[in-house]
C-alpha cells in the first residue's frame, strides 16, 4: 500500500481536534482500522488502490472534525462536531484580550499611583464589573454564533461535500530560528529603547517640529514604564535566542504576551481624551484651538489601527503556540507526525 499520503493527512488533521489525553490511543487504533480496511478491499479487487479511490474511501469517513467529534461527550447546546472549535474560540478570547487586560489593570493598580486613587474603594467595582459584562458578552455572541451554526450544518451538506485531497500537506520539523532575523530585531527594538529613553528626557524627539504646539495629556505619563518594560521584554527573548535558536516556543511566547499587552495597553490609553493638548502660548489662539481636535483624531485613529494589527498579531502567535503545545503533547511511537509550527 504505497498511497498513504492521504491516510496520513487525514489522520494528522484528526489528532488536531481529538481529547488531549486519549490523541495518541485514538489515533494509533483510528490507523490501524483505516489501513486494514483498504488492504482487505486491495485483497478484494486484486490491486493497489489509487490516489482517487483512496480520497473517496476517506471522504466516506467523513471530515476529520466529524471523526473526531465522535470521541467527545456529546452536548446539547453545542454538538460534537462543532463543540472543539468552540473550546479553542473561547480559549483564544481568554488568552488575546482577558487575560492582558488583567494583567494590565494590576500593573496600572501597583505602579500608577493617579489610577490607584482614581480606581480605588467602590470604583473597583466598577472597574470589574465592566470586565464581567465583557466577559459574559463575548462568552454568549460566541456561544450564540456557535448554536445557530450547529443548527445550520444540521440541514446542510457541508460536512458531506469535502475531498481528501485539499488536506493540508505533511508538517515538517520547524528549523531553529534564524539568527540573522533574530540580530535584525535586536538591532531595531535596542534603537526603539534608546529613542523611548530619549523621549522621556526630551520630548521634543516625539512631537518633531510640533514639540513647540503640542504636549501629552495629563495621564499618558503612565503608560511611558510599561510599554518600556515590553520592549525590554523583546530584547530578552532576542538575545536568548540569539543563543539558543532551539527554543522556537520563545519567540511566539514573548510575541504573543507583549503584543497582548499593548493591546490592552492601548485599550486604555485610547480612553484619554484628548491625547494631546497645546502649550500654554497657544492655547487660547483660535487658529491651533481648532486644530487640535484633527490632530487628536489623527492620533486616535493611528492608535487604534495599531492596535488592531497588534491583535491580529496576538491572535497569530497564541495560535501558533496552542499547535506548538499540541505536537509537544504526542508521545513516541505515535502514527503521525505532527510537529508543528
Amino acid at each position: 500500500m504505497k498511497n498513504t499520503d492521504l491516510i496520513d493527512r487525514y489522520l494528522q488533521a484528526v489528532q488536531f481536534w481529538l481529547p488531549k489525553n486519549d490523541k495518541r490511543d485514538i489515533i494509533q487504533e483510528l490507523s490501524e482500522d483505516l489501513r486494514s480496511q483498504i488492504e482487505e478491499k486491495e485483497a478484494m479487487l486484486g490491486y493497489e488502490l489509487n490516489e482517487d479511490e483512496i480520497a473517496g474511501f476517506l471522504k466516506r469517513r467523513g471530515r476529520p472534525i466529524l471523526m473526531a467529534s465522535r470521541y467527545f461527550p456529546q452536548e446539547h447546546l453545542i454538538g460534537p462536531t462543532l463543540f472543539p472549535v468552540y473550546k479553542f474560540v473561547l480559549r483564544m478570547a481568554a488568552l488575546c484580550y482577558f487575560l492582558p487586560w488583567i494583567l494590565v489593570w494590576i500593573s496600572l493598580m501597583i505602579f500608577d499611583g493617579s489610577y490607584r486613587a482614581r480606581h480605588a474603594g467602590i470604583q473597583l467595582f466598577g472597574d470589574w464589573g465592566w470586565f464581567w459584562l465583557l466577559v459574559m458578552f463575548v462568552f454568549s455572541a460566541i456561544t450564540t454564533v456557535f448554536a445557530v451554526v450547529e443548527r445550520a450544518l444540521a440541514k446542510d451538506k457541508f460536512l458531506e461535500g469535502w475531498d481528501p485531497r485539499d488536506l493540508p500537506k505533511l508538517r515538517q520539523q520547524r528549523k531553529p530560528f534564524s539568527r540573522t532575523q533574530n540580530f535584525v530585531e535586536l538591532f531595531f527594538n535596542a534603537n526603539f529603547v534608546v529613542w523611548w529613553l530619549a523621549v522621556g528626557h526630551y520630548p521634543h524627539t516625539f512631537f518633531g517640529f510640533a514639540s513647540e504646539l503640542f504636549r501629552p495629556a495629563a495621564g499618558l505619563g503612565a503608560y511611558y514604564w510599561p510599554m518600556l518594560g515590553v520592549a525590554l521584554v523583546n530584547i530578552a527573548q532576542q538575545i536568548t535566542n540569539a543563543f539558543r535558536p532551539q527554543w522556537t516556543w520563545l519567540r511566539p511566547a514573548t510575541l504573543f504576551a507583549t503584543n497582548g499587552t499593548l493591546v490592552v495597553l492601548f485599550g486604555f490609553l485610547l480612553r484619554i481624551k484628548p491625547l494631546v493638548v497645546l502649550q500654554e502660548p497657544y492655547a487660547h489662539v483660535d487658529r491651533y484651538v481648532k486644530e487640535a481636535p484633527i490632530v487628536n483624531t489623527v492620533l486616535f485613529w493611528t492608535v487604534f489601527g495599531i492596535a488592531t494589527g497588534m491583535l491580529v498579531a496576538c491572535c497569530v502567535y497564541g495560535y501558533q503556540l496552542l499547535k506548538l503545545y499540541r505536537g509537544r503533547q504526542r508521545r513516541p511511537g505515535a502514527p503521525v507526525a505532527v510537529q508543528i509550527l
